[in-house]
């Protein structure tokens, strides 16, 4: 032994005392499979072994000799120190890319660890209550389903999901955790973290109710174009036959009755304008950018206004509109909308 450097389970120095086939000599009880490093000092690889010593006592009592194995397991101390090192700067990574870290037990029952950056409430000790603590009621089942299925599975879990954040209001997290398995393939504790996509839940919802409004506008306006041509066509047709009925009577210098064309024609234009007008206060309605202002108003003034708008179209389909209410009917109510409806 004096010639190699003899190495504890952490690489360094041995004690002299502490080496197995020494340690078995002097207390004179067995040492069973104690990992050292073994290294030639003129070399830079360590041979790593289990060592057993038995010490064997003759019939004075005396040690006369001890009975050394020897068990080389470099391959698999070099595999643990890669996983070791693997694993460390998986989590360093985790940790520099992530607000949230946690511990699972491998059923999820318990909550082991949270460590978090401001987001969530940290938990320092094993929480039974988690789901509670993070999770929104109206949630909880939603995200149990998914973990018991990455259970079942021994699979990673992954799921966007509503949290409780630090300050008691909620939050959007991205939360991903891996199994961690024995030998035997069985689950032994889960190894997870969150980040935060609060503002990029808010951003997609407001992109939403921004895309939902646009295709409102839309159908409003194809709604307006459709009736625009419904009620204007009527109006128009009279206007145009009117002053074809006027061009052709001036043209026989025959003057009777064009008084009476011309003031159906300035009617009928009155009426489309004020179709018109209805129909853009119709549209702002619809687009809410018409603010209610309701006033004590006559209903039957408005409806009687409202009906000369449509009596030139009713004549020329020998249509009569007649009203039969009270003489006057005071309501609170909106004008423009009332008229518009």
């Amino acid at each position: 032994w004096s010639k190699w450097q003899v190495l504890d389970e952490q690489s360094g120095l041995l004690p002299v005392d502490e080496h197995p086939v020494r340690k078995a000599a002097i207390t004179g009880k067995k040492v069973i499979n104690q990992l050292v490093g073994v290294k030639n000092p003129g070399a830079d690889s360590i041979t790593w072994m289990l060592v057993s010593a038995d010490p064997v006592v003759n019939e004075y009592g005396k040690i006369e000799k001890t009975v050394c194995t020897y068990l080389d397991v470099t391959s698999q101390m070099l595999s643990n120190i890669a996983l070791q090192k693997s694993e460390a700067q998986y989590r360093a990574l985790v940790t520099a890319s992530s607000e949230v870290l946690y511990r699972m037990n491998p059923d999820w029952s318990e909550m082991l660890q949270l460590s978090s950056r401001g987001f969530l409430t940290n938990t320092m000790v094993a929480d039974r209550n988690w789901i509670h603590n993070y999770i929104p009621a109206e949630d909880q089942a939603f995200v149990m389903a998914t973990i018991n299925k990455a259970i079942r599975h021994k699979s990673t879990f992954k799921l966007e999901h509503r949290v409780i954040m630090i300050d008691g209001s909620f939050g959007w997290a991205f939360s991903r955790a891996i199994p961690i398995l024995d030998t035997k393939g069985n689950i032994t504790e889960w190894f997870g973290s969150a980040i935060d996509i609060t503002r990029q839940k808010e951003a997609e919802r407001a992109l939403l109710e921004s895309e939902n409004r646009l295709r409102e506008m839309n159908e409003t306006k194809d709604k307006l174009f459709s009736i625009i041509y419904h009620d204007l066509k009527s109006p128009f047709t009279s206007i145009i036959g009117f002053s074809e009925l006027l061009v052709d009577k001036i043209q026989r210098n025959d003057l009777e009755d064009i008084d009476t064309y011309a003031k159906m024609i300035r009617d009928s234009s009155w009426s489309a304008m004020d179709l018109l007008s209805n129909l853009i206060e119709w549209s702002r309605i619809r687009m809410g950018r018409m603010e209610f202002k309701p006033v004590a108003s006559d209903l039957i003034s408005i409806i009687t206004e409202q009906i000369g708008l449509l009596r030139v179209s009713a004549q020329k389909k020998s249509i009569e509109i007649s009203l039969r209410m009270p003489e006057k009917l005071e309501v609170l109510a909106d004008k423009v909308m009332i008229g518009t409806v």
